[in-house]
């Protein structure tokens, strides 16, 4: 289900094996929510070698993602559009040697209807193991390209818990790639995502678990809500439009008065603008929210949202309710409730400071 300028849209896919193909079937209905549209469209798929990875609507356009392998063993990234009139085809396609690409999406940045291609890329570094390269390519809507793929690889002497990265003057929103993924048993295993868009209010957001490293990597599940584990340093980096780096911060732990955000974090929208919201791990306490945002100079802005730190924030459903208000749901022993926050007056306050 998408919310395509408002109005709900149903994209459903009927695979023929025989055939090679995937049929995907677009319905839209009105404000009744009563079906107006139907449209097939026919994506050439073999189950056997191919993975089809995301699906969206934009300008009368499907977009999709999809991973295969090729004959001579390539893996290959394939992002295509179909046009929902014509339904012409076209596609742009990335492929690796040795490396699978895992936690690939693509994302759209309507100030301008580009594309930004990311995925993670696991890669040998010898003795000290595998790097986490972050792969990222920036494609106009026709899928010609803005700027050339690049490789953004980890500096493996910092110690992180937490890597992300934003696009200067973009809406697509941070990217994740920690090198604190999970191995069991010497298989790769990515971190959780949750990914979705939400067009009517120009929300984006993706929540993940963080494992800090006092915690065992070996294990599956999180640290309980509320259990205090240092988490290490994080780092925030800012890339100009061609994807070269612009500027970063390293958040350290309890850094003067700001203690270091925590296990969770989950990047927003308003009026296309991203914004970075990160819980916090307070010592004997339950912990707190912090927001980042970049400043009209291009500053890396780190605030505390003096949210009580009383309570246990769930920051997977947040939620934005307006161009200038978010909620976030919380729970403090036997009671839930939601905190208000005006993200406008925080961003104000600090770019005057």
């Amino acid at each position: 289900m998408l919310n395509e300028e408002g109005k709900l849209a149903l994209i459903t896919n009927t695979y023929f094996d025989s055939l090679k193909k995937l049929t995907c079937t677009i319905i839209k209905y009105d404000e009744n929510y009563k079906p107006v549209q139907s449209i097939s469209i026919p994506i050439p798929f073999d189950a056997d070698n191919e993975g089809l990875r995301q699906l969206s609507l934009f300008n009368n356009e499907l977009l999709g993602l999809k991973e295969k392998k090729s004959a001579g063993g390539e893996h290959i990234l394939e992002l295509f559009s179909v046009n929902l009139v014509s339904k012409k085809m076209a596609s742009k396609e990335f492929s690796s040697e040795n490396s699978k690409f895992y936690s690939a999406t693509f994302r759209i940045n309507k100030a301008d209807s580009s594309i930004l291609v990311s995925s993670i890329l696991p890669q040998s570094d010898g003795k000290k193991g595998i790097q986490h390269v972050v792969f990222l390519s920036k494609l106009s809507f026709s899928l010609q390209e803005l700027a050339p793929p690049t490789l953004i690889r980890p500096n493996p002497r910092e110690e992180l818990a937490l890597n992300l990265l934003l696009v200067e003057n973009s809406s697509t929103g941070w990217i994740d790639f920690s090198s604190n993924y999970l191995y069991e048993q010497g298989n790769y295993q990515p971190p959780v995502k949750n990914y979705w868009m939400d067009e009517k209010n120009s929300a984006f957001a993706s929540g993940v678990s963080i494992y800090p490293y006092s915690y065992p990597l070996s294990s599956l599940s999180a640290p309980s809500p509320g259990t205090y584990y240092p988490t290490g340093k994080i780092k925030l980096s800012l890339l100009q439009k061609e994807l070269q780096p612009l500027k970063s911060r390293l958040l350290k732990p309890f850094k003067d008065a700001t203690p270091v955000p925590g296990r969770h974090y989950l990047h927003f929208n308003i009026d296309d603008t991203p914004y970075l919201m990160l819980s916090q791990d307070i010592l004997r306490k339950k912990g707190g929210l912090a927001l980042i945002h970049i400043s009209p100079k291009n500053e890396i802005i780190l605030t505390d949202t003096r949210a009580n730190t009383q309570f246990e924030y769930i920051l997977e459903l947040l939620k934005v309710i307006d161009d200038h208000h978010i909620i976030v749901p919380f729970s403090n022993r036997k009671e839930i409730g939601l905190l208000k926050i005006n993200i406008t007056s925080y961003v104000e306050e600090n770019n005057q400071n």
